[in-house]
């Protein structure tokens, strides 16, 4: 019997740019479906006791589970420069879908269903995914962002609302400033620890195995400069979502 066909990361993600490898393969295609199914049963898991610290005052299930996006394209951004179209466009679809039915479940009486959610309201997810879209293309026209950052942007607009997701873009500008200088300082230094650390981590989670690293001659200096921006935006998303709690917990208590 011959050996069964390896499907490529780039291939499983659906984004494959033409002449560039990272070395790793898996034998299926990325398990997209029970990926969501664990990333949305993980976020209703965590948003429980968060809900509890606030007494009930606040939801945090869409901001769990836009934590858990941005943690997921981070990984993805730090190893391959790409953030998969099957996780962007779901939850973009996902945080106006639950920020839409938020007043419905109020009109149902299940205004315990509609608190949990965390929903920021349809108007807020409305304007949030429509100025961050916006925002990620004139960033894309004059800085070179690229696609799948302006996907996730608009997806965590479409999850937290306007007003919460400009708190995390303060956050997050300020560490992508801190990312590039340090990066730049160490001459992409920083962009080969991170690519290494999510490769290992995302193997890990579902190869259950170590392929092997890059080696010394894989890297280019487009991949030593580009700053992977899922990584600061995640680092935004947790700090603004973790402050947030903190004040949360000041009033209720």
């Amino acid at each position: 019997m011959g050996q069964p066909a390896t499907t490529s990361l780039y291939d499983a993600t659906g984004a494959a740019p033409a002449g560039e490898a990272v070395g790793v393969s898996v034998k299926n295609h990325w398990p997209w479906g029970t990926t969501w199914i664990l990333l949305l049963s993980v976020a209703a898991v965590l948003a429980a006791p968060l809900v509890a610290q606030v007494h009930g005052a606040e939801g945090f299930f869409l901001p769990v589970v836009a934590v858990l996006v941005c943690l997921l394209a981070a990984l993805f951004d730090g190893w391959t420069r790409r953030i998969p179209n099957q996780l962007t466009y779901p939850a973009i679809l996902l945080g106006l879908a639950l920020n839409g039915a938020a007043p419905l479940l109020g009109l149902l009486k299940w205004q315990i269903a509609a608190t949990w959610l965390g929903a920021a309201g349809w108007q807020s997810s409305g304007a949030g995914f429509l100025i961050c879209a916006a925002l990620g293309v004139l960033a894309c026209l004059a800085a070179g962002v690229h696609g799948g950052d302006i996907k996730l942007l608009a997806a965590v607009g479409a999850m937290l609302g306007f007003t919460e997701t400009a708190n995390v873009l303060i956050v997050a500008l300020a560490a992508a400033v801190v990312y590039a200088l340090v990066n730049l300082a160490f001459f992409g230094g920083l962009n080969a620890v991170v690519g290494r650390a999510t490769m290992w981590v995302l193997e890990v989670i579902y190869l259950r195995r170590l392929e092997k690293p890059w080696g010394e001659g894989e890297g280019s200096a487009a991949r030593a400069s580009h700053i992977p921006m899922a990584v600061p935006l995640f680092i935004g998303i947790v700090v603004a979502e973790f402050w947030r709690l903190r004040m949360l917990q000041g009033v209720g208590g």
